[in-house]
């Protein structure tokens, strides 16, 4: 079932004109005042089209029963409809609307409140399985995506048109008035009543008479009971949850006298330098100019948006006061002012506004646009720009590909720009990925100059000691710089002491070099208590700390108790990607994939690839009594790196019935096609600061053995003793040692656990399900990310 949601109400004759352009996809229907039951041309399969009230909207409910050998000619004609009712929806001006894919599973079900996929999963293909949230069982991604889009679809009829030299077919508006809606002589029209409502039969074929009407009748209750019950939101709430994420905030109350709208529409001149005008001359100007132009850019008269009125009754209605202003109105303004109009809503759902530009030949508008909020409830507000100060992120990179630091540096944007923040980020190199990732982000990207025919790769003594000449050009609205301790936090530093002197600074600890610089061998264990002292004198020039996970945190409170320590320090927690939660994944195949992420090559000690290795050698060996092979792959390796990383991990196998797959470094979404692919993920590593990547497998919902030497382990505990999650979480953790003298007990302990969970993967998999829904209602996220919001100066974060 498709859902157009009309946000408030359905223009007066907009459905019936939709009635009389589908007319030509039917071979035979039946009508009432709000709905169609019809067969389609194509495939003969049952449709129903219907417009049903909601309590503060109007749904088109566009539903198809077919089989599963018809299901290409049953999207071939649900296309054409979807495609119509978009046409259709554009012509009329200012409608507010957004689609809806009706889970079918839960229709099946018999749901009350079926979940509702996004319209855009008509036009982008779901990869892989598609599983429905509300009852988590796995849909045929054929019931909710065409294998022709309708942006395909309407690619290629604009392609046959221009090929053929013919224009788009005219306009079908007027056929309700030039001819019957249906011509078939020879039959007479019944009538019926059912459930009180008139329902008026032509056009009907007959084969279509020849179908038993109980048939018909068990057809028509099957559809009904699809119809959907929306829960009514708080408008107020939502309003402003979409003003944030957007930038933009409320002007003074607009009144609610009848006015409302052209009330904002006078306050928007204000705010954007015009001349001053009063909204009831604001009204008479524009039922003036809908006088002068009564014509779409179509060319069609706006009469035939209100066929209920005559066009002069229309505009003599509007110019009184007190009468609401319409989509017509709305569309005028725009044209009249020569302003585009953006119209941000309280509508639940995910294109919430709407920008109306002028009809006819502009080039060019004659000011900044007009911003206006639309209450569901049928009430206009006037909006503005959020006068905030920018945040710069201060990182040697941007996206996901490279790390925990560059993710949880991302997470930050992603989050301050959810609350509206301007963000501004700093990087040494940028691919063209990451550069459109940003756009997408809302994030500013900043890159080093470089002069032509300088050769040099950029570094991080670009950014601490170079600013001035690699980043000339900062922005000068920066309030508060964010650096990442051992990394950028000396050029935050730096930055803002001589740059931004009145700016905030804010560092963020990742690491305990106590803990991993022990494993890395030579000078580097030498200089770990030396980082130690690096991490606490710049934490002493910061504004306030925040340290990721509790096991960070807690290191640095103890450390803090000296003299060097900053004004305040916050424990921050992160939040799982939306990539991974949205990711799904299923046990099956008879080979069982092991997958562990993260570089080899002088780290092997500290995120224990060398456990790991002889772990899964071992597992590999007492597996194989139960006729089952493993396969090994670590994501994270660079070209320069490969060999010696595949050597390190093949001495420690210490099995010759596998061979480690070395992959890349990958995006989220790599990592997370991976899991998809895999049975079980694997952080063994002996001294963890947090531990991202088994963040992320729990909430993909994989299987993940996790090393009892990380924040994340901690976490787990915490939520578990907080009655958070099931305690069965606790056997995901495996205790390991931080001694590497301890090697072969720890494998064994490993391996035993391997295997356990590859033997019982079914139930596992089912179990991390579980865990993965429990994290999610947990939202143990959610307070420390509020503490940096408002030490960035967002308040209202409710």
């Amino acid at each position: 079932m498709i859902v157009f949601q009309l946000q408030n109400y359905c223009p007066v004759g907009l459905f019936e004109t939709l009635s009389v352009k589908l007319d030509k996809y039917f071979i035979c229907r039946k009508d009432w005042q709000y709905g169609i039951m019809a067969v389609s041309e194509v495939g003969k399969n049952k449709i129903l089209v219907q417009l049903e009230p909601k309590q503060r909207s109007e749904e088109i409910l566009i539903s198809v029963r077919t089989q599963s050998k018809k299901l290409k000619q049953a999207w071939e004609v649900m296309v054409q409809i979807i495609n119509t009712t978009k046409e259709l929806l554009q012509q009329w001006p200012g409608v507010l609307y957004c689609v809806r894919v009706v889970c079918p599973h839960c229709l099946k079900q018999g749901e009350k409140n079926p979940h509702r996929f996004s319209g855009a999963v008509l036009d982008k293909a779901p990869r892989g399985t598609v599983v429905c949230p509300k009852t988590m069982e796995e849909i045929d991604p054929r019931l909710i995506h065409p294998e022709i889009s309708p942006a395909q679809w309407q690619q290629r009829r604009k392609r046959a048109l221009e090929e053929s030299g013919k224009s788009p077919a005219p306009e079908e508006i007027m056929m309700m008035e030039k001819q019957p809606r249906y011509s078939e002589p020879e039959l007479e029209p019944e009538n019926t009543v059912r459930n009180n409502t008139s329902v008026h039969t032509t056009h009907v074929s007959k084969d279509c008479l020849a179908q038993n009407n109980a048939d018909t009748e068990n057809v028509w209750e099957r559809f009904r009971s699809m119809s959907i019950e929306m829960q009514p939101g708080d408008e107020g709430n939502r309003l402003a949850a979409h003003l944030m994420e957007s930038g933009l905030t409320l002007r003074p109350d607009v009144p609610r006298d009848g006015n409302c709208l052209f009330h904002a529409v006078s306050d928007q001149l204000v705010r954007t330098g015009s001349q001053p005008t009063s909204h009831s001359q604001l009204r008479q100007d524009v039922v003036t100019y809908l006088r002068q132009h009564p014509y779409n850019g179509q060319g069609d008269h706006l009469c035939k948006f209100v066929p209920d009125k005559d066009w002069e009754d229309y505009l003599q209605e509007m110019s009184q006061n007190g009468v609401w202003g319409d989509h017509i109105v709305l569309q005028a303004f725009a044209s009249m002012l020569d302003r585009d109009i953006r119209i941000v809503s309280s509508i639940d759902a995910d294109n919430y506004t709407t920008i109306l530009t002028p009809m006819g030949n502009q080039q060019d508008t004659t000011g900044p646009p007009l911003l206006l909020g639309h209450y569901a409830e049928n009430h206009y507000a006037s909006l503005d720009v959020c006068q905030r100060c920018a945040v710069l992120l201060v990182s040697d990179e941007y996206g996901t590909s490279k790390g925990g630091i560059s993710t949880i540096n991302q997470q930050l944007a992603l989050l301050l720009r959810r609350f509206g923040a301007v963000v501004y980020c700093t990087v040494l190199w940028a691919t063209t990925e990451d550069q459109e990732e940003a756009r997408k982000d809302g994030v500013h990207l900043i890159s080093p100059f470089v002069r032509p025919g300088d050769k040099r790769k950029p570094s991080l003594d670009w950014l601490t000691y170079d600013h001035h000449i690699r980043f000339p050009n900062l922005p000068e609205d920066v309030g508060y710089i964010v650096g990442h301790s051992g990394i950028t936090d000396k050029a935050a530093e730096d930055i803002k002491n001589s740059r931004y002197p009145q700016a905030k600074l804010f560092t963020f600890n990742h690491t305990i070099p106590e803990d991993t610089e022990h494993y890395k061998g030579g000078q580097k264990t030498l200089k770990a208590w030396e980082k130690e002292m690096e991490i606490l004198k710049v934490a002493a020039a910061a504004d306030a700390v925040f340290s990721v996970g509790k096991r960070i945190y807690d290191h640095f409170k103890t450390m803090y108790k000296g003299d060097k320590n900053p004004k305040k320090h916050h424990l921050f927690l992160p939040k799982p990607s939306e990539t991974f939660e949205n990711t799904h994944v299923k046990p099956g195949g008879e080979q069982k994939v092991v997958l562990f992420i993260g570089r080899v090559k002088n780290v092997e000690r500290l995120k224990g690839h060398d456990l790991a290795a002889l772990a899964i050698g071992k597992a590999a060996e007492e597996i194989a009594k139960y006729n089952t092979s493993i396969r090994m792959r670590v994501r994270g390796i660079s070209e320069d790196d490969f060999e010696t990383s595949q050597r390190i991990l093949e001495d420690n196998l210490q099995s010759g019935r596998l061979k480690p797959t070395l992959i890349p470094y990958g995006t989220q979404k790599e990592i997370s096609d991976d899991m998809k692919t895999a049975h079980l993920v694997l952080m063994p590593s002996r001294a963890e600061p947090f531990g991202l990547v088994g963040l992320e497998a729990l909430a993909a919902g994989i299987p993940v053995l996790i090393s009892s030497q990380s924040g994340l382990a901690d976490l787990i505990n915490d939520l578990i003793q907080t009655g958070k999650c099931d305690a069965d979480l606790r056997h995901r953790i495996v205790e390991t040692s931080v001694n590497v003298s301890d090697l072969d007990k720890d494998a064994c302990k490993w391996a035993d656990k391997i295997v356990d969970t590859l033997r019982r993967n079914d139930e596992e998999f089912k179990k991390a399900a579980r865990f993965k829904q429990q994290l999610q209602d947990s939202k143990y996220w959610e307070e420390s990310h509020q503490i940096f919001l408002q030490a960035c100066g967002i308040t209202n974060t409710s």
